[in-house]
């Protein structure tokens, strides 16, 4: 997959990925102490900036934002499509997706010109009340739904797939959001731009977003990665794994992988 990607994504895109995606400093020993030092990302500035960036998404002015940066050229998530294409010619042309996480739906506009060929889909976005109330208010449509919880998305939807984009790094507990989501037993998982060490243990440290963004600075967790995939292996198979794009100055990988439930691999 990676040679894939590499081969196919178009130079600009990779040096925009470089130039947005910030650095990190730091070794804590606990999230609470990085936590200390940050500037968080629940600002309202952070949503305002976000919103009026998707809107001009909406009507047309740009193609996709993300992290309220926007884009005038097509440069879709391929590896991630790769992926829910392979989900969606499994369960014949349906899909079904809890993103978790997933801001006002930013991955969804970034590839929905490549997810509307498929017949049946439905994304849902599982976000902070701030971000739901402004999604539902401005965004959400026949296939674009905002939730609170993944609880109540899924008494309002058949989604078969969960999407962690970019997400499980920054949740202060991981390993108890990972029991809690396996408890849903989703048939498909994927987890997408999430930073990895091959042989180095956990390190939290604090990310800073560059300012040309929004001034922020909040924890991050970089895993390592067998530990982080033993979580999920007892039930799952990983189907296919890829690098992102994003890149780490501390030399983490950032990576990407789509899982699915060993009950339906037999099937």
């Amino acid at each position: 997959m990676k040679y894939f990607f590499n081969a196919i994504t178009p130079p600009l895109f990779k040096q925009l990925v470089r130039r947005f995606t910030g650095s990190w400093q730091g070794n804590y020993q606990k999230w609470e102490d990085a936590a200390a030092e940050g500037e968080g990302y629940d600002t309202p500035e952070i949503l305002y900036k976000v919103k009026e960036a998707l809107l001009q998404v909406k009507e047309g002015k740009a193609l996709f934002e993300r992290d309220s940066v926007l884009f005038y050229s097509e440069n879709f998530n391929y590896p991630l499509l790769a992926s829910l294409l392979f989900v969606a010619n499994k369960e014949k042309s349906n899909l079904h997706v809890v993103d978790f996480g997933g801001s006002l739906g930013s991955t969804y506009f970034q590839n929905r010109k490549v997810l509307r060929e498929i017949n049946n889909i439905s994304w849902s976005v599982v976000e902070q009340e701030e971000f739901v109330s402004c999604g539902k208010e401005y965004f959400e449509d026949e296939k674009l739904k905002f939730y609170r919880t993944v609880e109540n998305c899924l008494m309002h939807s058949e989604a078969q797939t969960l999407l962690l984009s970019s997400v499980i790094q920054y949740i202060p507990d991981p390993l108890a959001l990972i029991k809690q989501l396996l408890d849903k037993k989703f048939k498909y998982i994927i987890i997408d731009r999430t930073p990895f060490f091959n042989d180095r243990p956990d390190r939290i440290t604090l990310q800073t977003v560059p300012t040309c963004i929004y001034k922020a600075s909040y924890p991050c967790r970089i895993f390592n990665k067998p530990k982080f995939l033993d979580h999920f292996l007892n039930e799952y198979d990983v189907t296919f794994s890829y690098e992102s794009s994003d890149v780490c100055n501390l030399n983490a990988v950032f990576e990407g992988f789509l899982l699915t439930r060993k009950d339906d691999n037999n099937e």
